[in-house]
């Protein structure tokens, strides 16, 4: 499908007679990411490690929290860590155990089965914490919105304190603290933390009570900036700061299961990055509780053997691998179920009701990519091991699909999510096609007058004389890359080809040599495009939108244009 090309505004000539001094490209991406003031540039090209983090003690219950963890190792009492099945609240439930370790609490960890018990809390958990004469529970990552297993806990006698990253509902849990900054009436001044963050500020809050040797929380940051890019989160302000120093940390790794993970992912440390994060490490560790049960993930984090770190490493591979092949088959089904798509449909659904074959830990990726396919909304649905219907949805700009699903809430038995994915599960058979009716009717009636192509953003339209080494270093400086701070893309306009060759196995992707005014044979790359070795001829003219990279090759380092998308100049 054609991509809906949108270059962002010029910035103005005030603009750049504020800063003079500042390459006007470069001053564009800080416009485009919403760095105007010169303490906002500074604070964003600079994140500073002890001015870039706020006060622990700004979360409206972290003192609160703090005391109650103080008086459960007064007390020597059992601590429960209830965290979540993915990368987020895996590594959170890591930093809160081995924490708690180093005080000396007798502690377990409790992350609940994906398709057995689902997100969060659940009541047949809380029947299992009871028994353990567990007298503190911390749940990370979750526990916002389960109100009935709170007070369930906390009747029996058992404190819970949440914490928590993800929009709570009108009525709170009455836990005994809440540390989560999207609570209405919290003052702390970040709210797009991970779970991971949250779990890093309160053992920040104990570094500074003195209950952990200072600096000791840096050793964590590691595992802080593998979480919060695996949540996918907003990559400005704390979470920036985190992320950038947390890759330092990440690099020099002394976690022995994360350097076998690494190796297991065929990737060099010291050369991690979000993408190598996002593309590479999160997949694997969300692999485990996707095709089995988080905790392999969780041992392979908290292993000091390296036999088994490789051991557990080499297994999360496999399951990654699995996982890469079960997607693929579910969405070839999907797509044969699907047919031949008809582009007034506004919504995709697509179900197989057969036990098993289309499980809840993979319907949700297959979701993902179908949306990206047709840019629709998109409901997909199996039956799991215990015969429940269970689906999740991804959706695209413009239609809030969580708030589509609450509609139809009367066909659902749970549901829950945010404006561009949720989960549900469908009461009955019978509620699965007025459930589908209703949700496509929202659906049409919301993005029947919208454009639905892909809408590719880009920073700015220059010229192949700009792209230099000193430019590429000033790009280098705008990393991490992620969520609010994309990789800067670029649109170069009326490139005659000097040359092309389709290369890789198969020719599937397209090495093209480009001309622009006293710029002769620039090298660029489209890895996908080969198709277009048969649309082109040299001295064709072509637009491109680009990313601007360093290959490196046998020792060798020059400077790379890698194609987003191409197409014909008009």
């Amino acid at each position: 499908m054609l991509k809906n090309w949108q270059v962002k505004n010029k910035i103005s000539k005030e603009t750049k007679n504020e800063f003079p001094e500042v390459n006007s490209i470069i001053l564009q991406l800080m416009q485009n990411r919403g760095l105007v003031s010169k303490k906002e540039i500074d604070e964003f090209m600079n994140p500073d490690y002890e001015h870039g983090l706020h006060d622990p003690f700004l979360f409206r219950d972290m003192e609160k929290a703090i005391l109650r963890i103080e008086k459960a190792a007064e007390n020597k009492e059992k601590v429960l860590i209830y965290g979540d099945y993915d990368a987020d609240g895996v590594c959170s439930s890591v930093v809160l155990y081995e924490i708690f370790k180093k005080m000396s609490f007798n502690v377990e960890v409790y992350l609940p089965h994906r398709e057995k018990e689902g997100y969060g809390l659940n009541m047949g958990a809380c029947d299992y914490i009871i028994k353990q004469d567990v007298k503190l529970v911390v749940t990370v990552d979750c526990g916002v919105s389960n109100k009935e297993e709170v007070k369930k806990l906390q009747e029996a006698g058992i404190d819970v304190i949440i914490l928590d990253h993800h929009h709570p509902p009108e009525e709170l849990p009455e836990a005994y603290a809440i540390v989560d900054a999207k609570i209405k009436d919290d003052k702390y001044p970040f709210s797009e933390l991970a779970g991971v963050g949250v779990a890093f500020k309160l053992v920040q809050a104990l570094v500074k009570r003195g209950k952990l040797k200072d600096g000791q929380e840096k050793w964590f940051l590691d595992l802080v900036a593998l979480a919060t890019v695996a949540d996918c989160s907003d990559l400005i302000g704390e979470n920036r700061a985190l992320v950038k120093w947390g890759m330092v940390v990440l690099n020099k790794t002394k976690r022995l299961g994360l350097v076998e993970l690494i190796k297991a992912a065929s990737r060099k440390l010291g050369k991690i990055d979000t993408y190598v994060i996002g593309y590479h490490l999160a997949p694997r560790i969300n692999a485990a509780g996707r095709m089995n049960h988080a905790n392999a993930a969780f041992k392979l984090l908290i292993s000091d053997n390296k036999s088994e770190a490789e051991r557990l490493a080499l297994d999360l591979n496999r399951e990654n691998v699995e996982r890469q092949k079960l997607t693929e088959r579910i969405l070839k089904e999907a797509n044969a179920k699907i047919g031949e798509f008809d582009p007034k449909n506004k919504l995709i659904f697509v179900a197989d009701t057969r036990e098993g074959l289309w499980p809840p830990g993979v319907v949700g990726l297959v979701a993902g990519k179908l949306a990206d396919l047709y840019q629709r909304p998109a409901l997909v649905v199996g039956r799991n091991s215990e015969g429940k219907l269970i689906g999740s949805g991804r959706s695209v700009l413009d239609f809030n699909i969580i708030e589509a699903v609450a509609e139809a809430k009367e066909y659902l038995s749970h549901f829950g999510g945010h404006s561009g994915a949720c989960g549900f599960t469908i009461k009955d058979e019978a509620s699965m096609e007025p459930f589908f009716i209703k949700v496509g009717e929202i659906a049409k009636s919301k993005l029947s007058d919208k454009d639905l192509r892909p809408v590719l953003e880009i920073d700015a339209e220059i010229e192949m004389r700009d792209i230099t080494w000193e430019f590429f270093e000033q790009l280098e400086n705008f990393e991490p890359f992620g969520e609010m701070n994309p990789k800067p893309r670029f649109l170069g306009k009326d490139l005659e080809v000097a040359g092309l060759v389709g290369v890789g196995n198969g020719a599937k992707h397209l090495r093209l040599l480009v001309n622009q005014g006293e710029i002769k044979n620039r090298k660029t790359i489209g890895f996908g495009f080969g198709e277009w070795c048969g649309k082109l001829k040299v001295g064709d003219k072509v637009d491109i939108v680009f990313e601007v990279e360093a290959d490196e090759w046998n020792g060798a380092r020059e400077l790379q244009v890698r194609i987003v998308d191409l197409r014909a100049s008009h």
